[in-house]
């Protein structure tokens, strides 16, 4: 699975497979967990500046906000309402096909996703 980084853009491309993974873990999370994931940094990053090797999920008290943090990599912090909404983006049929792909930050409001946030590609590779 690889984590993908521009400065206004962050993807997270994998099989369907590893994408389910990381959905279980996002929606079984719970009031002040921490989850840290590790991505493939071998091969080129595409039309992305950076290949990333950690993303690192915190629930707190606020609508979710992915940012990135020198030294720490792709930070993503929201409530636990906020983390299961993205969760939902990486539930993907086992039928999916590669290039299929979704938008999190467009597809929700406020409520669920901070202004200012990077978005977030989800796509299966």
């Amino acid at each position: 699975m690889k984590l993908y980084r521009s400065d206004d853009e962050i993807e997270i491309s994998g099989s369907v497979e590893e994408l389910q993974k990381v959905y279980k873990k996002l929606n079984s999370i719970q009031d002040k967990a921490q989850i840290v994931f590790e991505f493939d940094t071998n091969g080129g990053s595409g039309h992305y500046d950076f290949l990333e090797s950690n993303l690192t999920v915190t629930v707190i008290n606020i609508p979710a906000s992915a940012r990135y943090v020198d030294g720490k990599g792709v930070v993503i912090e929201g409530n636990v309402a906020s983390l299961k909404v993205l969760a939902s983006f990486f539930d993907l049929d086992l039928e999916a096909e590669v290039g299929c792909h979704y938008q999190w930050d467009e597809a929700c409001d406020s409520q669920f996703v901070a202004p200012g946030t990077l978005p977030i590609v989800i796509s299966i590779a």
